[in-house]
This record gives C-alpha cells, sequence and structure tokens, in this order.
C-alpha cells in the first residue's frame, strides 16, 4: 500500500477534535485491549483482505 501526507504526533486543538495526533502502531501490537473496535475492523480487513459486516461484540473493550 502506498500512503501520501504526515503523520502528526501531536495536532491543533479545536472544537470538535476526537483525536490527540497519531502514529503508526504494528499490526500485531494493535490487540481489543488498547484499540477501539472500529480499529480492530480496519485490522481484520488489512490483514485478512476481507471486510465481515456481521456485528462483532467486544466483550472485554471499554471507552
Amino acid at each position: 500500500m502506498q500512503f501520501q501526507g504526515d503523520i502528526q504526533a501531536k495536532v491543533p486543538d479545536f472544537d470538535g477534535q476526537d483525536a490527540a495526533g497519531a502514529l503508526f502502531v504494528d499490526l500485531d501490537d494493535i490487540t481489543e485491549a488498547n484499540a477501539s473496535p472500529l480499529v480492530l475492523k480496519a485490522k481484520q480487513y488489512l490483514t485478512t483482505g476481507y471486510f465481515d459486516v456481521a456485528a462483532t461484540r467486544f466483550t472485554q473493550w471499554h471507552f
């Protein structure tokens, strides 16, 4: 995959901001204990090439 743009470790704060920044994380390090359900779905797609539309229950995930 090719990506364009820069990853910003810190981003400006503004009304509606829902992230404090971004960083690259190895896919093997993304788990239910440290990632949101949406990130886990993205990981699943990136590692399998398949997007499962079925509902998934994350019993250990806390926001």
